[in-house]
């Protein structure tokens, strides 16, 4: 049974799909800001909705530090462009591809996606 680990869903703010992912991974606001390399007032900000529209470059800090989807955390937050809006239509993410390996056990997927995402620099 795939799992949504990474997978950002649209009915929630950026700031709970943050939260949510942290919780998911078991870290606290200042270890998820320092995984991604920004400030723990920025992220507590972003999570409780005072900064709405984020920078790009962050977003991409945080969809890899906490095992996200770059685009998706990009199209929760409003800031895709058309470009990026034509890819999030023609593919599944890389997180819901490898989740949906009946192959992979959840831990293993995971592992698999967090790996991706160091070599890749957060880009899918």
């Amino acid at each position: 049974m795939p799992s949504d680990a990474g997978r950002v869903t649209s009915t929630t703010t950026l700031g709970a799909q943050l939260m949510e992912a942290r919780d998911r991974l078991g870290l606290t606001v200042t270890e998820a800001a320092r995984r991604a390399g920004v400030s723990q007032p920025w992220l507590s900000n972003v999570e409780s909705g005072r900064i709405k529209t984020p920078g790009e470059e962050r977003l991409k800090k945080l969809a890899h530090a906490l095992e996200l989807d770059p685009l998706e955390l990009l199209e929760v937050s409003g800031r895709l462009t058309a470009e990026q809006q034509l890819m999030m239509q023609r593919r599944p993410s890389f997180s819901e591809f490898v989740h949906s390996d009946p192959r992979l056990d959840r831990q293993a997927a995971r592992a698999l996606v967090a790996l991706y995402l160091h070599f890749t620099g957060g880009r899918e």
